[in-house]
């Protein structure tokens, strides 16, 4: 009689050299892909960088542009700002100060199609976060004066002179930023007409845009004076 003895598969491992050989084909094919897709990578962050700034060059340029256009070259006042940075180069930006007619989004006019100045628009370029911010100040009551400049309070004049850009206050002016990556501002009158320049940057990217723009309302128009509505007297009975 003849026993037969059998023994159960057991179930082998992967050894060492194998894990080593695996992990080897898997780097080398992770390399592989890396450098097929790093350049369209890299092109695809320079492209998503430079339409970044283009878009805030233009979304600027837009709400100078267009708050310009709105307002009287007699009230528009500039505050030059010149530096010169720690590489050496020189900085020339400048804060424009101006009169709206524009309640919000809705521009006022008299009833004979005049416009009413409701504020004053300070645009100015913010030098610690690169951004260029709009500020919406209240118009005194004591407007004889055809410049904004003149009714700016002191101490934002001092601010915008000196480069501070509107001070930040409980209870102090609107403001906000209107676009970003901002790292020049220049606005020079140009015989009644007023050229923009700025620029956006980062890194080592960066977007040029002017533009010329001619105030519509040459004609300054005073605030209208409110006027007495007359009492009316009262009939004697007959």
């Amino acid at each position: 009689m003849t026993v037969r003895s059998r023994r159960r598969g057991v179930a082998r491992g992967m050894t060492v050299i194998e894990m080593l050989v695996v992990s080897t084909i898997l780097l080398t094919l992770v390399g592989i892909v890396t450098a097929i897709l790093s350049p369209g990578l890299s092109a695809w962050r320079r492209g998503e960088i430079r339409s970044d700034l283009q878009a805030n060059a233009m979304v600027s340029m837009h709400a100078l542009h267009d708050a310009i256009a709105a307002s009287s070259s007699a009230s528009l006042t500039m505050y030059p700002n010149q530096w010169v940075t720690a590489s050496g180069q020189s900085e020339h930006n400048d804060a424009i100060a101006m009169f709206s007619p524009y309640d919000e989004t809705t521009q006022l006019v008299t009833n004979d199609g005049q416009a009413v100045w409701q504020s004053i628009l300070v645009y100015y370029l913010n030098t610690n976060d690169n951004a260029l911010w709009v500020a919406n100040l209240t118009l005194p009551s004591n407007n004889g004066q055809q410049s904004a400049g003149q009714l700016l309070p002191p101490d934002v004049i001092q601010a915008l002179q000196s480069g501070q850009g509107v001070p930040s206050a409980p209870g102090g002016p609107f403001q906000h930023i209107v676009g970003r990556y901002v790292q020049s501002l220049q606005v020079v009158n140009s015989g009644g007409s007023f050229v923009i320049t700025l620029e956006t940057a980062l890194g080592d990217f960066r977007c040029d845009m002017d533009s010329a723009v001619t105030p519509t309302l040459e004609i300054f128009p005073p605030l209208p004076q409110p006027t007495a509505t007359p009492s009316a007297t009262p009939s004697s009975a007959p």
